[in-house]
């Protein structure tokens, strides 16, 4: 997966995926922006930046879409029946530093592209 993403402060971005059976999963890679000086009213801290997600080099735990929290690890998880891909900011956003909600949006994901092989 590529996705083009931008993050502020100490936000990172997970992918996670959702499995045919409803078990979201979010994975242990993070993905963050180059980071300098908040300065000004209309500030941001990060570069938008590209990155590629591989989904066999990582660690997954299930993750609880209420609470936006990791759960246990889920030691090799078939991924061959994922029906959805997507990310998450386990960060909460707003309310700490310089954050306001003009200024802060924590996390920004403008392009998602998914490739998929198939590995016999």
């Amino acid at each position: 997966m590529r996705w083009r993403t931008r993050t502020e402060n100490l936000h990172v971005l997970h992918p996670v995926v959702k499995l045919a059976d409803g078990t979201l999963l979010v994975g242990s890679q993070t993905f963050s922006s180059p980071q300098r000086p908040m300065a000004g009213s209309i500030a941001y801290s990060g570069n938008f930046v590209v990155s590629e997600v591989t989904f066999d080099d990582q660690r997954w735990f299930q993750l609880d879409p209420v609470k936006v929290v990791t759960m246990k690890e889920v030691g090799n998880p078939d991924l061959s029946r994922v029906d959805e891909i997507g990310f998450v900011d386990l960060m909460p956003g707003g309310g700490h530093g310089f954050a306001d909600a003009r200024t802060s949006r924590g996390s920004r994901c403008t392009r998602l592209h998914a490739s998929v092989r198939v590995v016999p």
